[in-house]
């Protein structure tokens, strides 16, 4: 995942990550499993369930508001004369009606602002991958399987 993240200035690494978020997401059910007694098995699940649910909610939560205060960062020097929730609006992309109103001379600087605040989220993505991979250096090293 780091690595994908890391390189993500170039598009196909996006595979990359995927390979990465998919072989270590669906691990921690079979390692939670083969960790606690069967009667906890079902409790180990859902607990995992949970939590990677939260993950997911929080991350996006968290990687929604630093795209949008970013872009509304970058862009407001850019067009002075738009509220805030003009600016929010033209972070939703090409097809929004703000967008379309720009003059054609301001619409590729603009772009040029909110594709510098995407790349804020990826680092969020690297900052966690590389936490992720710090943190697994301290797992333990058992067998689950004798």
């Amino acid at each position: 995942m780091t690595v994908g993240t890391a390189l993500m200035a170039i598009y196909g690494f996006t595979a990359l990550l995927g390979m990465g978020v998919g072989s270590s997401v669906n691990a921690a059910y079979p390692v939670a499993q083969a960790l606690v007694t069967p009667e906890e098995i079902s409790d180990s699940v859902g607990f995992t369930s949970v939590a990677q649910s939260f993950g997911i909610t929080f991350f996006l939560a968290v990687a929604g508001s630093i795209f949008q205060n970013t872009a509304v960062k970058n862009v407001s020097p850019l067009l002075s004369e738009y509220s805030v929730q003009q600016i929010r609006s033209l972070a939703a992309g090409t097809y929004s009606t703000e967008y379309q109103t720009l003059p054609e001379a301001a619409r590729a600087s603009v772009v040029a602002a909110i594709v510098a605040s995407i790349k804020n989220v990826w680092y969020l993505l690297l900052a966690a991958s590389a936490a992720c991979f710090i943190l697994s250096l301290f797992l333990g090293r058992n067998k689950l399987f004798a």
